[in-house]
C-alpha cells in the first residue's frame, strides 16, 4: 500500500470500486492531482520509446552469428532501467503503457519482464501523482510476445469450438501467463462480428453470428477478470469494426496515422441504419458490458463515414449513456492522428467523444513523440482554461481549439479551475497565482520537455545522418518486419548504423568497392558471413548515390513522406 495514496499497488481489479470509501478514494485523488498529472494519465505510449539506444530489429538481430547476435540483442532490448522509466512514467506521471507488436526485453523470460514491470511502478510510485501503473499487452490467445508462453487458437478457432467454459479457461490461462510478466490490462476479447471473409482480421473474431460471438466474448472476460490475479479485459473494436464495406479500407504502415486508401475493407466504413448496426454489432457488447468488462478499446474503422473514435453518439452517447458503460475507454493505437489534420485537432475531437486513454506509438515509427503529444493536449485544456477566466478572447484559434474542449473542461480541470488544491506541490502553487503563474509554470514544462527531447535526439541520432536516407532505411524495413529473418535485416540494419560515416569517404574509394559486392550476394545463406555481406551493401548503396547512379529525389519519389 502507498501511503501517500492508500492504493495497493497491485492494482487488484477483480472487483468493480463501488461503494462509497471507493468514491471519496478517487475524488480525494482527483482534487489532489495538477492538470498535467492528470493529462499523464490519459497518455498511453509504447514503452519501447522509453529507451535511449539505437535499436536494432530482432529479425537483423537472429541472424547475425550467435556470439554477436546475443549480445546486440542484450545490449539494446535489456529490460527498461529505473533511470528510463523515472525519465518516462516518473517524470510525466504516466497512467499506463503498453508493449506493441513483438515488443519484449531480452531475455525474453518472465523474470525480465517481471523487472522490467516492477521499474515501471516504482517509477509510477515515486512520481508526484504517486498512483500505480497499468501494463498492458495483446495476450489475446496467449501471451504472445513472451517465448515459449503457451498459445492457443485464435478467436476464430475457439469460434468453432462454441465451448464457452473452454474458452473462459483459456482466458484465464492467458491472464495469469501475462500477470506473471508484469502485466494488469490485456487488449481482449475482440468483439467483432466478421462479415465478409475477405477482412484481413476474420481470425479476430468468434463468428459471424452476432450471438455466439456475445457468449464468447463474455466468457474471455470472466476467464480474465476472474482467474485470481489483478487483471483487467478490453472488449474491442467498438464499433462495427467486422461490418466494413469492400474498397473503403484504409492502409496505415506502422500505425502512424498516416491512412492511405487500399481499396481493402481494415479500416473501413461501415454503412448500416441503427437497427443492424445494434442487431449485428453492438449485440456482441452487451454480454461482455453485463459481465462487468472494465474497458472498451475504440475501432479505426468509420460507421457512415465518420470515424468512430470521434463520434461522440458512438462512444458517449451509445456506449457510455445508453449502455451505462462505466469503465475505461481507450483509443487503439495511434488512431487518434487518423481524426484530424493536425494533432490538436484530432484529439480534441477524440477526448471530446468520450476516449479515456490515448494509446500511442509515440515515435516509434518517426511520428509525434508522445511528449508532444501530451504538450498538445496540455495547451488544448490550459486554452479552455483560458476561455473560461475569459483571457485569449482575441485568439481565434485558441478559442476554437478550447470550444473542442468542453467536455473534457468539465471532468479533467476543475482544480485548476479553483486555483489548485493542496497536495499538488509546486507546480499546483504556481498555477494558482493567476495568469503569471500558470504561463511561467506552463513556459518551465515546456522547456523540460524539449530539453529531455533534445538530448533524446544527441543520443539517439547519428553525426552527419542524411535524414531523408535514414528514411528510406526505416520505411523499407517496416515493410520487412513481418517477413522471416534474412540477410535484408542485417543490411538495413547495418545501413543505417553507417550512413553517417559515407560523406567522408574519398569518392574514387567506393567504384572498387562496389565491384567486390557481386561475390558476395552467393554467400547470403551463411550467417557467418551476413555481416560482411551487409556491409558491403552499404558501400554499394554509397557508389550508386554518389555517382549519380541511385539519386536522393528519386529515393524520395520511391519513399514519399
Amino acid at each position: 500500500i502507498d501511503p501517500r495514496t492508500r492504493i495497493n499497488t497491485h492494482i487488484y481489479m477483480a472487483s468493480p470500486l463501488t461503494s462509497a470509501d471507493d468514491e471519496a478514494l478517487i475524488e480525494e485523488i482527483l482534487a489532489r492531482l495538477t492538470l498535467r498529472e492528470k493529462l499523464g494519465q490519459m497518455m498511453q505510449p509504447d514503452w519501447r520509446t522509453f529507451r535511449s539506444a539505437p535499436k536494432l530489429s530482432e529479425a537483423g538481430a537472429a541472424v547475425l552469428p550467435a556470439w554477436a547476435g546475443s549480445a546486440v540483442k542484450r545490449a539494446l532490448n535489456a529490460p527498461l532501467t529505473d533511470e528510463q522509466c523515472d525519465r518516462s512514467v516518473g517524470r510525466h506521471c504516466l497512467g499506463s503503457v503498453l508493449g506493441g507488436g513483438g515488443a519484449c526485453p531480452t531475455p525474453n523470460e518472465p523474470l525480465a519482464w517481471q523487472a522490467q514491470a516492477a521499474a515501471m511502478q516504482r517509477a509510477a510510485l515515486r512520481a508526484s501523482s504517486g498512483l500505480p501503473l497499468l501494463v498492458c499487452n495483446d495476450s489475446v490467445h496467449g501471451q504472445a510476445n513472451l517465448r515459449d508462453a503457451t498459445l492457443f487458437p485464435h478467436h476464430i478457432g475457439q469460434g468453432c469450438m462454441r465451448d464457452e467454459g473452454l474458452v473462459e479457461e483459456l482466458g484465464a490461462l492467458a491472464a495469469r501467463e501475462s500477470a506473471a510478466c508484469g502485466i494488469n490490462w490485456i487488449f481482449s476479447p475482440c468483439a467483432a462480428v466478421a462479415l465478409d471473409l475477405r477482412w484481413g482480421r476474420t481470425y479476430e473474431s468468434f463468428s459471424e453470428d452476432p450471438a455466439l460471438c456475445g457468449r464468447l466474448s463474455a466468457a474471455e472476460v470472466r476467464g480474465i477478470q476472474r482467474c485470481g490475479l489483478p487483471m483487467a479485459a478490453c472488449a474491442k473494436h467498438w464499433v462495427a469494426d467486422g461490418g466494413t464495406a469492400l474498397g473503403t479500407g484504409k492502409f496505415d504502415m506502422g500505425g502512424i496515422g498516416k491512412a492511405v486508401k487500399s481499396f481493402g475493407l481494415d479500416q473501413g466504413n461501415a454503412d448500416c441504419d441503427d437497427a443492424e448496426l445494434r442487431a449485428t454489432h453492438v449485440a456482441p457488447y452487451l454480454p461482455a458490458l453485463a459481465e462487468g468488462v472494465l474497458t472498451v478499446m475504440v475501432s479505426y474503422s468509420s460507421l457512415n463515414g465518420v470515424k468512430c473514435h470521434a463520434s461522440r453518439a458512438l462512444v458517449t452517447g451509445l456506449l457510455k449513456e445508453e449502455l451505462g458503460f462505466r469503465g475505461v475507454v481507450v483509443s487503439d493505437y495511434n488512431a487518434v492522428q487518423q481524426c484530424g489534420g493536425s494533432y490538436s485537432a484530432a484529439v480534441c475531437k477524440v477526448v471530446n467523444a468520450g476516449v479515456d486513454i490515448v494509446m500511442t506509438a509515440g515515435g516509434l515509427f518517426g511520428d509525434l513523440t508522445w511528449r508532444r503529444q501530451l504538450e498538445e493536449l496540455e495547451a488544448a485544456a490550459r486554452a479552455r482554461l483560458a476561455e473560461g477566466s475569459g483571457e485569449g478572447e482575441g485568439d481565434e484559434a485558441g478559442n476554437e481549439l478550447a470550444a473542442m474542449f468542453d467536455s473534457f473542461w468539465s471532468e479533467v480541470a476543475p482544480a485548476e479551475a479553483r486555483g489548485g488544491e493542496p497536495g499538488g506541490g509546486e507546480e499546483a502553487a504556481a498555477e494558482g497565482e493567476g495568469p503569471e503563474g500558470q504561463e511561467e509554470a506552463a513556459a518551465r514544462r515546456e522547456a523540460e520537455v524539449r530539453e529531455e527531447e533534445e538530448e533524446e535526439e544527441r543520443r539517439n541520432k547519428p553525426p552527419m545522418a542524411p535524414a531523408l536516407a535514414l528514411r528510406v532505411v526505416q520505411k523499407v524495413e517496416m515493410l520487412l518486419l513481418c517477413s522471416p529473418p534474412s540477410v535484408a535485416h542485417v543490411l538495413l540494419d547495418a545501413l543505417a548504423a553507417a550512413i553517417p560515416l559515407l560523406q567522408p569517404w574519398p569518392r574514387a574509394l567506393l567504384p572498387a568497392l562496389h565491384k567486390l559486392w557481386a561475390p558476395l550476394i552467393s554467400l547470403f545463406d551463411s550467417p557467418e558471413l551476413a555481416l560482411a555481406a551487409a556491409a558491403m551493401g552499404v558501400l554499394c548503396t554509397a557508389a550508386h548515390l554518389l555517382r549519380g547512379e541511385l539519386s536522393v529525389s528519386s529515393m524520395a519519389a520511391a519513399f514519399p513522406p
